[in-house]
């Protein structure tokens, strides 16, 4: 409804929604009103004919992660998911950006023998299990990856790392790396996760809208608060400009890309966007910054 009367009052730019289901109704009457949209979902399947995504996408958290860590010697990694198209991408991503992958383990949501399949993904990876017939008796042993990627947040992540911690592979003898589905800061309490290294965009940046925020609404922001600021924050800027048509497909996917409160980003002729991320490491209280985002995107001629 909200994309019929955008069409009516004769908008150039719709921005949003923020949910897929309210995308995916109002692209058709986008594209048939030749209005572009930018919507704030996350959901990357629903980018093209005009609609681009601007939430944050796995893409590029995953191949930021797994290049740094390259760049670390943090090498080869395993993976271990649950069986969702998420993480179909993250694994696929991982396998373009040449990361060395020495296992992958799936299993399904829901899973109730999770534990038993920890284990012996474990075992696999050499570790030796702990003797049940002494209480005592505790795994050893050190895996043959370097890091394990958990494409998971929450409390799935919170379970997950607990499981391998009792199967043997803990913080002291593997690195865990994440998705952008660890910019959380109650991971920051977990003693497991630190050391655990992730892809956003800088925290230190969205801070002072957060300040400003709160001061004006008396409770932080919802985290997807950012991307609406910075879309509309774009379209303010396009919209300046003397260009009689100002959100034309060639401006919206400018190759050098904005500055926003969550860093770098541009949105691309797919319908998709990339971001300039960070690298973090999960500490105690905060996750803190390791290796910069970059300030300008490799080949945009800025």
């Amino acid at each position: 409804a909200a994309a019929r009367q955008a069409a009516a009052a004769g908008s150039n730019l719709i921005l949003g929604p923020i949910f897929a289901d309210d995308v995916r109704a109002a692209k058709p009457v986008a594209a048939q009103a030749g209005i572009p949209m930018i919507a704030f979902t996350t959901d990357w399947k629903l980018a093209g004919n005009d609609t681009y995504v601007m939430g944050f996408l796995p893409f590029a958290q995953v191949s930021r992660v797994a290049q740094y860590a390259q760049t670390q010697s943090v090498s080869p990694l395993a993976v271990y998911a649950p069986q969702t198209e998420y993480c179909d991408v993250v694994i696929s991503t991982l396998q373009r950006s040449g990361a060395q992958m020495l296992r992958v383990g799936r299993y399904a949501a829901g899973e109730t023998a999770l534990q038993t399949m920890v284990q012996d993904f474990a075992v696999q990876s050499g570790i030796t299990p702990a003797n049940p017939e002494d209480v005592n008796s505790k795994p050893a042993g050190t895996p043959d990856f370097r890091a394990l990627m958990l494409p998971v947040g929450g409390e799935s992540l919170r379970t997950l790392v607990s499981l391998f911690d009792i199967a043997g592979i803990d913080n002291q003898n593997t690195r865990f790396i994440g998705t952008g589905l660890w910019d959380d800061d109650s991971l920051t309490r977990n003693p497991a996760l630190y050391g655990g290294w992730f892809a956003a965009p800088d925290p230190a940046l969205r801070r002072d809208f957060e300040k400003r925020y709160l001061e004006s609404y008396g409770s932080a922001p919802p985290r997807l608060a950012t991307l609406a600021y910075d879309a509309t924050a774009l379209a303010a800027v396009l919209s300046r400009t003397a260009d009689p048509q100002p959100f034309s497909r060639s401006r919206l996917t400018n190759p050098r890309g904005f500055a926003g409160i969550d860093g770098l980003f541009r949105l691309r002729p797919d319908g998709l966007n990339d971001r300039g991320l960070a690298v973090l490491e999960v500490q105690s209280g905060r996750a803190r910054v390791i290796d910069p985002a970059p300030t300008a995107f490799v080949g945009s001629g800025s």
